[in-house]
Order: C-alpha cells, then sequence, then structure tokens
C-alpha cells in the first residue's frame, strides 16, 4: 500500500495495550480508497490462500460499495480458493433491485472473480423466520475477512441502533425489520459474528460520513452501532476514508 497519500489515525493511549486499534486511512477521492482497500484484500486473501488453501469474504451491499467491486473483481487471485458471502441481506427475492445477492452477482462476480464460490444467505424470500436462519447457520461459513459500510445513523451491516448486542448472544445471524424508509425484513450478521472475523474494514465516503464516524470514534455509542466495531477489543477495523 501507498502510504504517501495515507493519513493514520491509531487509537492507542501512553502504548499502553486497550483491546484492539482501529486505524484511519484518508484518501483524497473514492477512487483512491477503492483502489488501495482492493489491494490490501488482494495481499491479505492470498496470504490466507497460502496458509490454509481458502479464504471466506463477507462484503456489504448497498450502492456504495459499487465502485469498489468493480475494481476488487479485476485482481489477480485464485478466485476459485476464495469464499464470497454477505454481511447482511434484505429478505426479498433474489432477483430484485434492492437485493444484495443480485448486486454482488452483477458487480463483484464479475471479470476475474467470477470464479468465486459465492454463498447466498438466503434462497426462498417466501421462508418464515425460523426457516431462513436455519438455512443461513445451514450455509455459514465464519468469514476472515468482512467489509462493512456505515448509514448516516450509524448502522452497520443490519445492526441498526435498536440492535444492542447483548440481545443477539452467540448467534451467526438475526432477522428483524427496522427501517422504515425500506421496510424489508432483513437477515444480518450479528457483533458475535463480525468480532469473530480476523479483519473488518469500513469503506466510507463524503462529509457526512466523516462527521457520524468521528462521533463513533470517540467511543462507545449505543446510539452508533458502528462504534461497537471500532472500538471492539477481539477484531481490528481499518478505516478507509474519502472526501
Amino acid at each position: 500500500m501507498d502510504k504517501s497519500n495515507i493519513s493514520i489515525c491509531i487509537k492507542n493511549l501512553n502504548n499502553k495495550v486497550f483491546g484492539m486499534a482501529f486505524r484511519l486511512y484518508e484518501f483524497s477521492c473514492p477512487n483512491k480508497s477503492n483502489l488501495s482497500l482492493s489491494k490490501e484484500l488482494a495481499f491479505l486473501i492470498g496470504g490466507l490462500i497460502a496458509q490454509k488453501n481458502t479464504a471466506t469474504l463477507a462484503v456489504s451491499g448497498g450502492k456504495s460499495p459499487i465502485e469498489f467491486f468493480k475494481i476488487l473483481s479485476q485482481e489477480e487471485l485464485e478466485w476459485q480458493k476464495v469464499n464470497i458471502t454477505l454481511v447482511d441481506e434484505r429478505i426479498v427475492k433474489t432477483t430484485h433491485a434492492d437485493s444484495n445477492t443480485a448486486l454482488v452477482h452483477n458487480y463483484l462476480l464479475c471479470n476475474k472473480a467470477q470464479r468465486a464460490c459465492f454463498i447466498p444467505l438466503l434462497q426462498d424470500d417466501t421462508q418464515d423466520i425460523q426457516a431462513l436462519l436455519d438455512y443461513a447457520m445451514q450455509v455459514y461459513r465464519q468469514p476472515d475477512i468482512a467489509i462493512l459500510g456505515m448509514g448516516l445513523d450509524g448502522h452497520t451491516a443490519s445492526l441498526f441502533p435498536q440492535i444492542k448486542p447483548n440481545n443477539v448472544c452467540d448467534r451467526a445471524y438475526i432477522v428483524h425489520t427496522i427501517p422504515k424508509d425500506v421496510p424489508y425484513q432483513r437477515l444480518s450478521m450479528s457483533f458475535f459474528a463480525l468480532e469473530k472475523c480476523q479483519k473488518l474494514f469500513l469503506l466510507i465516503s463524503g462529509r457526512e460520513k466523516r462527521a457520524v464516524f468521528d462521533r463513533a470514534a470517540l467511543g462507545v455509542d449505543e446510539s452508533l452501532p458502528i462504534s461497537y466495531m471500532l472500538h471492539s477489543q477481539k477484531v481490528q477495523c481499518d478505516v478507509y476514508y474519502a472526501e
């Protein structure tokens, strides 16, 4: 990674270890951020493949990561040894415009990355909640790395301010309906599952999201779910921010 255009902020107090640290990498534009994160992921995934002959990557949906997916799909990797799954999914048909499965198929599972193995979180959106959870757990493979996004309300994955870590215990997934603007039921990795990853990345851009991140960076805040990940004592989160 070329650090000439990056500033790094490491959460550390008097060189003492207070759990894991988050690191902030700042870029002048989204394209530079996307390129840098893509190269870092390719390096880490390559290392995992060399170590254990496979790697599992969980990605977020929405419109924000589309350009990043396009760049990542061009990386030279042994993609046939890479499992790709979702951090969260809206419970709609997998061909629906708001489906994260459709998004990944359209923008990430193409070019060189079309050889990757995709692990969807659901197949049938008409199933009841228990059937949805049963299927998700049946195909579950703990991600080595997860790429997170963040909403202006501080949510990440489909973990909204109303959901607290101690409410989901040790389940890998939760199902719920919360957002009023997009009132779908959602299947999401839990805080517990995210903290079991070897590494987390948060990809954000724009001053509005920077303001939310700056609040979350101050400490754990129940109104900002992303703060739990930034200040986790179990997993490190690298933040890639672009103006």
